[in-house]
């Protein structure tokens, strides 16, 4: 199951854990913590992405500053408007 906002994902549930997108900043700093790693579905890092696991769920709650910094960065990217679709150049005859 995953969570999305404005049509983007920003957490899903992956096996034990939990998976959460986050700015390139943030990566960084949420793994140093011991119980989250680098996001790797089938083996391929999700660039992005951290996954969180714990064997007590009551563990997850001190993780709930990264679902709010997750909802809020991907609401951020669904929200700014898509770029405009590159022209294309007429070929001559």
């Amino acid at each position: 199951p995953g969570f999305s906002v404005g049509g983007k994902m920003f957490a899903c549930l992956f096996n034990d854990g939990v998976a959460v997108k986050l700015p390139a900043a943030q990566v960084e700093a949420a793994l140093a913590h011991p119980s989250i790693e680098p996001f790797r579905p089938g083996g391929k890092t999700m660039g992005g992405w951290v996954y969180i696991e714990h064997s007590d769920p009551a563990d997850y709650a001190q993780h709930s500053d990264l679902l709010d910094v997750s909802l809020a960065y991907v609401a951020e990217i669904a929200a700014a408007p898509a770029p405009a679709p590159a022209r294309r150049r007429r070929r001559a005859p």
